[in-house]
């Protein structure tokens, strides 16, 4: 995948197209779930990519933002957000931040796994607590068409071990279905041994 999608026009159409998916209801519906039931074990929160901002109303917590497209970041501060944004590739170069919870929605599940690992890790290395994190997963053996670049993991085997490689596990999956062959999820992840 590439970042040129979130530029211009397209970032300045993100918000509209995604308020009308049910994806994106589910997913404001689970992190508001997430929040509410962490409470005040959140003091401080990383969203990374941050895009236009569309969670932080979500937030009770200080925010600090990540996204590679300054066009996304621009949209997002024009909500006049008290949230730090910066613009940042979460893959390439580690978040020298840490917060209680590190959010990451629509991003792991739209890039290749080497990409997908190596921000993960980023992520993971930014909480100090939990993260929350979209990821798809297709029943191993599946033959159908799949979007190339696309992370579809076979089964929770690698997850799993980087998790745990991290100092993570998984504390729920949330589970959205949709047209895109295999399952949709959110995972709530914890540190094991909270900083």
């Amino acid at each position: 995948m590439t970042a040129d999608r979130y530029y211009g026009a397209k970032a300045r159409g993100y918000e509209k197209t995604r308020k009308k998916q049910l994806k994106w209801r589910f997913e404001k519906a689970i992190t508001l779930k997430v929040l509410k039931r962490l409470g005040d074990k959140v003091e401080n929160v990383i969203d990374a990519p941050v895009g236009t901002g569309i969670l932080l109303d979500l937030y009770k917590a200080p925010v600090r933002g990540y996204d590679i497209s300054q066009d996304m970041l621009d949209l997002a501060k024009a909500k006049g957000t008290d949230a730090i944004l910066k613009q940042w590739d979460i893959v390439n170069k580690p978040i020298y931040a840490k917060a209680d919870l590190v959010v990451c929605i629509r991003f792991l599940n739209l890039v290749n796994w080497e990409d997908a690992t190596r921000a993960l890790k980023h992520l993971l290395a930014a909480s100090k607590k939990y993260i929350l994190f979209t990821m798809r997963t297709v029943p191993h053996g599946f033959k159908g068409k799949m979007n190339v670049g696309r992370v579809f993991l076979h089964n929770d085997s690698d997850l799993t071990r980087l998790l745990a490689d991290t100092g993570f596990e998984i504390v729920e999956r949330f589970r959205h279905h949709d047209a895109v062959p295999g399952n949709y999820d959110l995972i709530l992840c914890k540190r094991i041994d909270p900083e």
